[in-house]
C-alpha cells in the first residue's frame, strides 16, 4: 500500500507528479490500494475503479477561506473509502467543506468520519452528502461528524445529505456536538490530574478512537504527529 501527499497527483500506475495542491482528478486505477493524506482541502474529484481501495486522512489545523468541495466517483465495483477528518480549530480559523460520495455502480463503500475539536472562535462548516444512483444497488455509505466544543464562541455546522435512487443499498449518518464530560474532569482532577493534563488526555479520547480505526501504521503516526502540535499535553492511549 502506497501513502502519499495530497499535494501529489496519482494516475493509474505512474510516479506521482509534483502538481500543487490537488484540484483535478485524480484516478485509483483498478485494484489499487492508496493512502491520500491532506493538511487542507481543495476542491478536487476522485475517481475510484473497480477493486480500488482509498483512504484518505485529512488533518486540518489552518482553516481556510473558501469552501472546498471534494468529490468521489465509485465507477467500478468492489471499489472503498475511508475518509478520515481530523480538525483542530483555534483563533478564528474556518473550515468550511463539502465531501460527495457518488456511487455509480452496484456493490461499493464509503465511510466518512469526521471530529473537530473547536476552540476560540473557529468555526467548521460541513456538509456530506451520499449519492446512490439507480444502477447502484448493494451500496453501503455511512457518514458521522462529532464536535467537541471548547469554547462558547466555537461553532460548527453539519449538513448531512442522502439522495437515494436506489432500492437495496444500506446508507445513513450521524452527528453530534457536545463539551467535556464533567464527571470524567471531576474525577481526573480528583486524582491529582492538573487542568490542562485532564483536557490533553479527554481530547486525546475523542479524536483516540478514530485514529485507531486506521489500519495503516504510518498514517496513524502522521496523524498523532499533527495532533500532538497542535494539541497541548494531548495523550492517546
Amino acid at each position: 500500500m502506497e501513502m502519499v501527499q495530497v499535494k501529489e497527483k496519482y494516475f493509474n500506475n505512474e510516479s506521482p507528479q509534483e502538481a500543487g495542491l490537488l484540484q483535478s482528478d485524480v484516478i485509483i486505477a483498478r485494484g489499487m490500494e492508496k493512502i491520500m493524506i491532506a493538511k487542507k482541502l481543495v476542491s478536487s474529484r476522485i475517481i475510484l475503479e473497480e477493486g480500488a481501495r482509498l483512504t484518505y486522512v485529512f488533518v486540518g489545523s489552518e482553516g481556510w477561506a473558501e469552501n472546498a468541495k471534494v468529490t468521489f466517483e465509485f465507477t467500478g465495483r468492489e471499489s472503498e473509502l475511508f475518509f478520515f477528518g481530523f480538525i483542530i480549530g483555534k483563533g478564528d480559523h474556518k473550515f468550511p467543506f463539502e465531501t460527495v460520495s457518488d456511487h455509480l455502480v452496484p456493490g461499493t463503500k464509503a465511510r466518512f468520519f469526521v471530529n473537530a475539536c473547536l476552540r476560540e472562535r473557529s468555526v467548521v462548516d460541513y456538509k456530506g452528502t451520499i449519492i446512490i444512483r439507480k444502477p447502484a444497488q448493494f451500496t453501503d455509505a455511512y457518514l458521522t461528524h462529532h464536535t467537541l466544543l471548547l469554547s462558547d464562541y466555537a461553532r460548527t455546522r453539519t449538513i448531512p445529505s442522502l439522495e437515494i435512487s436506489a432500492n437495496d443499498v444500506k446508507a445513513g449518518h450521524a452527528a453530534s456536538i457536545g463539551k467535556f464530560d464533567e464527571e470524567m474532569l471531576f474525577y481526573l482532577k480528583s486524582r491529582g490530574i492538573d487542568d490542562k493534563t485532564a483536557e490533553g488526555i479527554l481530547t486525546g479520547a475523542f479524536f483516540g478512537n478514530l485514529i485507531a480505526m486506521m489500519q495503516n501504521e504510518n498514517a496513524r503516526k502522521n496523524v498523532y504527529d499533527v495532533l500532538s502540535r497542535s494539541i497541548p499535553n494531548l495523550f492517546i492511549s
